[in-house]
């Protein structure tokens, strides 16, 4: 079985003061947290099980390869930028 990769998106909802995601390539998985880092722990505890969960994990796999691609959009005087 070759690599497979899976996206998850961070997203800052300004009403509720939080990061939520609602992960799209990951059957399940939807959660929030306060923080960024706590969002990304939540993220990482729950991946792992949803994958196998959802057949698109073997449960021997025995470790998932975490890549942090990050990517920050910001606006600036109307403009959006990366960082």
């Amino acid at each position: 079985m070759g690599t497979q990769a899976f996206t998850v998106r961070a997203r800052w909802d300004a009403e509720s003061g939080t990061w939520w995601t609602d992960g799209e390539d990951i059957p399940g998985l939807c959660c929030q947290a306060a923080t960024f880092e706590n969002l990304v722990e939540t993220v990482l505890a729950l991946a792992p099980e949803l994958l196998v969960a959802n057949g698109l994990m073997p449960a021997d796999a025995g470790e998932v390869p975490i890549i942090d691609r990050g990517r920050i959009d910001i606006e600036r005087g109307g403009e959006r930028g990366r960082v």
